[in-house]
């Protein structure tokens, strides 16, 4: 089940799945696609030579992202020219690193190349990570789990070479371009790509699967190295289960655990790190409860005594949410509803979802990706309270907004842009004097398509940009700017860097404002039966 690798598929399948599908963080509006980047590249020979200039490092795009629980994580775009590098990088080596990538035998995040669909680099998911403990772990009588943050900024660039060549052979050949600690190589890239930091890596990308894999496994190794390989454990990228036969033992395993991810400056993440016994480690029984309830409504159809019902059960769903503090049973209810077709035809329990969603639209932040691609399924085949959903979206904005929360404003536009919906002026100054340029860039798109009430602040977007941003963190704004919208940058955008005028001429593109949401992709035809 396990046996993983990035050593699949033609070398050109892998560096254009690298560049392409493997560009942006998951889970983004469908506008944020690439299109043409590897096919320019080798065009124009940017796989010739290096494109990156050490005297002049690149930024990060940043973008603000919920997570389950209330809590956020920072995603980080590297700039394309670091893809174009990194890529021919990692096409070099990648039968190498594929080693010290299949090190773990506890690991469930081996990245392996899919050529297919969908993302380039592919771990285990969760069930099957779920499955793995449970095998693994079943004869253990304690648990020990911990999460390492292998996205902190704590993270030390220079470690990488260690898990590869070790510390001491790492610290004596530093040149970026040795041959024989090639992996000094891509420690320059990272750093270069955000502007010559040493902590920290950029995460999102599917490099950093690559690269936290890298570190993981050789943390495992060290820990396996003093503990013995008859340790059972079970990791899913820094997620950590460990089992032991008393608190003893569980307290020793602990202990060996932090000394070896300590060797990598790193540490464990102590409010996630406890000691249980394996009786407890139980994975919640809401699914089953929720999949069984709206099975039954998918059965008995729509009458008046079943929508009544429909609406209790699904206020019984916030407030479990609410009891369990877990916005992933809302989540979760969202896909059954759609799996059950409860909203999925003409004659359905619409007229009860939709004040539901919007319910979940304002109170749970983290579902919001999940209600804007159901309405915009919805507003495609059949029809939505537009008027509303524009008040709920304008909500949303005006709440998010102040705060950066790029995710939430960025679904809440796209959502504008699926029903026709208009943002105020005020509203996109907010965003663009508080959020990422992700967010600015559908804000954009909605003033191009006439969406803004008032007239859309420019210059505001002119003055953020400066002088030269292709080389700053908002690099994407500026290039989609031009390329997509016409604006005039000045000439010092491209900062001596004429490869990006060259992109933009190659209609390299890493926006689409035609682009459909995913579910509508390629297809034709309108049987489209799920809108998740």
């Amino acid at each position: 089940l396990f046996a993983m690798s990035i050593a699949l598929g033609s070398d050109q399948e892998f560096q254009q799945g690298l560049m392409e599908r493997g560009f942006y963080p998951e889970n983004l509006p469908p506008v944020f696609k690439v299109k043409n980047l590897f096919s320019a590249s080798q065009k124009l020979g940017l796989f010739d030579k290096d494109q990156i200039f050490l005297k002049k490092p690149l930024s990060l795009s940043r973008f603000s992202e919920t997570k389950r629980g209330g809590q956020r994580r920072i995603f980080s775009i590297p700039n394309p020219l670091f893809f174009i590098d990194a890529s021919n990088y990692f096409l070099k080596h990648r039968n190498d690193l594929d080693l010290f990538l299949n090190i773990s035998p506890i690991s469930c995040s081996k990245p392996c190349f899919n050529d297919r669909h969908g993302r380039a680099i592919e771990i285990s998911s969760f069930p099957e990570f779920i499955s793995f403990r449970r095998e693994k772990l079943s004869a253990s009588r304690y648990v020990v789990t911990t999460d390492i943050s292998i996205s902190s900024p704590s993270i030390y660039p220079h470690s990488i070479p260690w898990v590869v060549h070790g510390k001491e052979i790492s610290k004596k050949d530093r040149s970026s371009n040795s041959s024989s600690v090639y992996v000094n190589r891509l420690d320059y890239l990272i750093r270069q790509a955000q502007d010559q930091q040493t902590i920290g890596l950029p995460v999102g990308p599917d490099t950093s699967r690559i690269v936290s894999e890298l570190i993981m496994g050789a943390i495992d190794k060290e820990f396996i190295g003093q503990v013995g390989e008859e340790v059972v454990g079970a990791r899913l990228v820094d997620d950590v289960y460990l089992g032991a036969s008393s608190i003893e033992e569980a307290e020793k395993l602990l202990s060996s655990y932090r000394d070896s991810i300590r060797k990598f400056e790193l540490d464990v993440n102590e409010n996630k790190t406890r000691i249980f016994n394996s009786r407890n480690d139980l994975e919640p029984y809401w699914p089953v409860t929720i999949r069984r309830e709206l099975e039954h409504f998918s059965e008995v159809g729509v009458t008046r005594k079943s929508r009544s019902d429909l609406t209790t059960y699904l206020d019984q769903v916030i407030r479990m949410a609410n009891d369990q503090d877990d916005d992933a049973i809302v989540k979760f209810s969202i896909r059954k509803l759609d799996d059950f077709g409860l909203f999925g035809v003409v004659d359905d329990f619409w007229d009860v979802v939709e004040p539901y969603l919007i319910r979940i639209a304002v109170n749970f932040p983290h579902c919001l990706d999940y209600v804007a691609r159901v309405v915009a399924w919805r507003v495609r085949l059949f029809k939505v309270n537009a008027k509303r959903w524009e008040v709920v979206c304008q909500s949303i904005v005006a709440y998010h907004a102040p705060q950066g929360n790029d995710s939430e404003v960025s679904w809440a536009c796209w959502m504008l842009k699926e029903i026709g919906g208009n943002l105020h002026k005020e509203l996109c100054e907010k965003i663009i004097s508080r959020c990422g340029p992700l967010a600015v860039l559908l804000a954009l798109d909605l003033a191009n398509s006439s969406q803004v009430n008032g007239r859309f602040p420019k210059n505001a977007i002119l003055d953020r940009l400066g002088n030269g941003p292709m080389l700053g963190n908002d690099w994407l704004l500026s290039y989609e700017a031009e390329r997509s919208f016409g604006y005039s940058i000045k000439k010092k955008n491209r900062s001596d860097y004429s490869v990006f005028g060259d992109l933009v001429n190659e209609n390299v593109g890493f926006y689409s404002d035609t682009a459909k949401p995913a579910v509508f992709d390629g297809i034709d035809d309108d049987d489209f039966y799920e809108a998740i």
